[in-house]
């Protein structure tokens, strides 16, 4: 079973996808997108014009958190009732209002907007990360966000941590230390402690990006 997944040569929306298939042992080729073949890509293997697309059982899988679904469903993270798969979508929408906030200021050219979207991102980080502890107060497991497995959410959250909060190469990594303080939170501090001991495959073999 071939397994492709394309996409820019960074981490983005493409790195959650990788999270899942390495913890799923799952063998895939990354096909590095360069920005002048986006043309092609958008006339044809991209229906929507947008990265990243996943090739495999012979299908094409486009939109990025329609591939993680997809890919949870398939490989076993992603849960069978509405209430526990309800639970899992919460905390992807709170991964992508991140993320919405977080790439907003790495693209903004006006310096009097960048700044104010720096701090908006910045105050943005405890309110969340008080979320993922209040959320780990509550499960059954402190080790998984929902449940007792992994789910597609813990993938999800594992970007925010190891491409953003901890990255070396964030252009906001000393905002972001100003307001991350080690052990204010221990709970995800343990949480995440754990995600990247089951990825340390995939975080060891990936180089630098910031993004």
């Amino acid at each position: 079973m071939s397994t492709k997944l394309h996409y820019f040569d960074i981490y983005g929306r493409g790195e959650f996808i990788r999270f899942l298939l390495a913890h799923a042992k799952v063998e895939y080729e990354n096909v590095f997108v360069a920005r002048e073949q986006m043309g092609d890509y958008k006339a044809g293997l991209a229906e929507f014009g947008q990265l990243p697309v996943l090739e495999r059982n012979g299908q094409r899988y486009v939109q990025s958190w329609s591939v993680l679904r997809t890919l949870g469903q398939e490989l076993g993270y992603y849960p069978t009732d509405a209430e526990t798969a309800y639970q899992v979508d919460v905390v992807i929408e709170g991964v992508e209002e991140f993320f919405t906030k977080y790439f907003r200021p790495a693209f903004e050219q006006n310096p009097e907007r960048k700044a104010a979207l720096i701090k908006e991102l910045v105050e943005f980080i405890p309110r969340m990360s008080q979320l993922v502890q209040s959320r780990l107060e509550a499960n059954t497991s402190q080790t998984h966000i929902v449940g007792d497995k992994r789910t597609i959410a813990d993938f999800a959250l594992a970007a925010v941590a190891f491409n953003c909060i901890e990255n070396p190469l964030s252009p906001f990594k000393d905002q972001i230390a100003e307001v991350v303080k080690e052990g204010e939170f221990p709970l995800v501090d343990a949480y995440f402690a754990q995600l990247a001991t089951e990825l340390a495959d995939r975080l060891s073999s990936r180089g630098p990006r910031p993004f």
